[in-house]
C-alpha cells in the first residue's frame, strides 16, 4: 500500500510540475503569431516571490484599449520560473512606469497578454521533468503487476502435493 501511494504521489507531483509548465510553453510559441498593440505601462517593481531558493518577479502592470474596450496585463513573459534578482531589475529598468511598449495579445481573449513573445525553453525542460515524475512511476506500477499477476499463474499451474 505505502508503494501504490508512494507512486502515486510522485505522478501527482510530476502532473504538477509537467501541466503548467507545458501550458506556458505552448502559450509562449502561440504568442510569436499574437497581434500586437501599443500599451501604456503602469506600475513596475521587483517583488520577491520564493524563500526557498531566492527568486523575484519583475512586477510590470500595462494597459491598452483594443476596440474601444480597456485591457490589464502583467505578464512580462512565457516563464514558468522565476527570476534572479538580475533578471528582474533589468526587466523592470526595461520596461519603466508611465513609457509605452507593444504588447502581444490573443486574438480571440485581448485579457491574456504579454510584453515579450515567445517560449522560454526551460519551462519545456521543467515539463520533460514532470513527465519524468509521471512515467516512471508508472512504468513501476506496470512492472510490479505484470510480477504480481506471472507469480499467480506459476502458483496455479503447479500441481498440489495431496
Amino acid at each position: 500500500m505505502l508503494v501504490a501511494a508512494s507512486l502515486l504521489g510522485s505522478v501527482w507531483l510530476g502532473a504538477q510540475i509537467a501541466v503548467p509548465a507545458a501550458i506556458e510553453f505552448w502559450r509562449g510559441e502561440a504568442s510569436k503569431a499574437w497581434p500586437t498593440v501599443l500599451a501604456t505601462i503602469e506600475h513596475t517593481e521587483t517583488q520577491f516571490i520564493n524563500a526557498f531558493r531566492p527568486r523575484y518577479s519583475p512586477q510590470i502592470i500595462y494597459s491598452f484599449v483594443i476596440n474601444g474596450k480597456n485591457f490589464h496585463g502583467n505578464r512580462v513573459d512565457f516563464r514558468a520560473m522565476g527570476y534572479t534578482r538580475e533578471e528582474a531589475d533589468a526587466m523592470v529598468a526595461r520596461f519603466r512606469s508611465q513609457a509605452t511598449a507593444l504588447v502581444h495579445h490573443q486574438p480571440d481573449d485581448p485579457a491574456v497578454s504579454t510584453l515579450i513573445s515567445g517560449p522560454h525553453w526551460p519551462s519545456l525542460l521543467l515539463a520533460t521533468v514532470g513527465l519524468f515524475f509521471i512515467t516512471i512511476p508508472l512504468v513501476i506500477a506496470g512492472h510490479l503487476l505484470w510480477r504480481s499477476l506471472g507469480s499467480r499463474r506459476v502458483h496455479k499451474a503447479m500441481p498440489s502435493d495431496a
